[in-house]
């Protein structure tokens, strides 16, 4: 079983800038949702608590890993996307003039970005067959992946809502393929992992 879970807010997110590959931090806000999570997965008995290497997914894993009393392991293959030179940018300006984050010249391609996520995935699967874990990502990195297994959910990865600091409970189906147990939930609307 995998929860999938984005990080907590940051200041970037507050105006609504492209995240991508800029390494900052959680607000105070981010680190209320980090601890928040950290409390609703006690008695979890998680295997592994991995993250994106950049800051704001490891401060939203380190209080989960602390409850499950793990270390934080930092994975690559859920890095947010490279978005080039736009990182930084506000979204809207973007996708005002090139009409979506997707179209805009130097924006690692979607086929790329999805293909090292769900690589990433499938490595851990493997690694921690039948075992509870933790991935601490972003938003284009639980799109991706849910898009991919759940193709017929969504018409593409735009319309896949992920709120800071949520997190998805992934579930091997019988005989085979996955099933989505839980969708962006986030502590204190009774859900439980």
């Amino acid at each position: 079983m995998l929860y999938l879970i984005r990080h907590g807010h940051t200041a970037h997110n507050a105006l609504d800038e492209v995240h991508g590959l800029l390494d900052d931090p959680l607000d105070e806000r981010g680190l209320a949702e980090a601890d928040a999570l950290g409390q609703l997965f006690i008695g979890v008995e998680l295997r592994a608590v991995y993250a994106s290497p950049l800051l704001r997914a490891v401060q939203t894993a380190t209080p989960l890993a602390r409850t499950a009393g793990l270390d934080v392991i930092e994975v690559h293959e859920v890095l947010d996307r490279d978005y080039g030179p736009w990182t930084g940018h506000l979204k809207r300006s973007v996708i005002a003039e090139f009409g979506s984050l997707d179209a805009a010249p130097g924006v690692e391609p979607w086929t790329t970005f999805t293909a090292r996520v769900t690589a990433g995935f499938d490595a851990l699967v493997a690694r921690h067959h039948g075992e509870r874990v933790a991935v601490v990502a972003h938003d284009a990195v639980n799109q991706a992946l849910l898009l991919s297994l759940f193709p017929d959910r969504w018409a593409d990865h735009t319309a896949i809502t992920q709120r800071n600091g949520c997190w998805n409970r992934i579930e091997p189906a019988q005989p085979s393929g996955w099933n989505l147990g839980v969708f962006d939930a986030i502590p204190g609307d009774d859900h439980f992992p």
